[in-house]
């Protein structure tokens, strides 16, 4: 990998029985030439094991935005997510995303990124290469779902500068 100076992780969490989609778990990193696909992973995990993935995962990468899908019952995951990072210590920047784009078009819309040059993924994740080399007939889109929201917030958070707040002496900060 080029040298990385931001990360940005998309969760797409499922069910836990073994008839369930996967989770897909997806973190780009921002280099200077383009988005880099520096980790996919994708199975089917139970609450808890997508809980400390998501944390093992912070704690190497320090993602400076991370994003879960929270259509249909996956809000509650998000709501856990925030309780254990308080608990724990460890810094979670996360936001739910409710997807209201349809995943063919979510997915359709990388196929731009990489005839640019601008996504790049690592030939060792063959299970995203191979869900995105089927779509939209294979029996699994999950990988290339994460990776779509991953890109998606990775390009439109990584040219954004933070704001300064200042507080002046007239400024009400209220105290507990």
């Amino acid at each position: 990998l080029p040298a990385i100076n931001q990360y940005y992780m998309y969760i797409d969490p499922a069910g836990e029985k073994a008839k369930s989609d996967f989770t897909a778990i997806t973190i780009i990193g921002k280099g200077a030439k383009g988005f880099y696909v520096v980790e996919s992973i994708v199975k089917i995990l139970k609450a808890q094991n997508i809980i400390k993935t998501i944390f093992n995962l912070q704690k190497i990468y320090k993602c400076r935005l991370i994003e879960i899908e929270t259509n249909g019952g996956q809000f509650f995951l998000k709501k856990w997510l925030q309780e254990k990072s308080l608990e724990s210590g460890v810094f979670l920047p996360l936001r739910g995303k409710n997807n209201s784009i349809s995943k063919f078009e979510r997915i359709e819309s990388l196929s731009l990124a990489f005839e640019n040059e601008e996504l790049f993924l690592h030939k060792s994740q063959t299970m995203l290469i191979n869900q995105l080399l089927e779509f939209p007939e294979g029996k699994n889109d999950d990988a290339p779902d994460s990776l779509a929201g991953a890109f998606l917030l990775a390009r439109n958070k990584s040219g954004i500068k933070r704001r300064k707040h200042h507080f002046s002496s007239t400024s009400r900060i209220r105290r507990f």
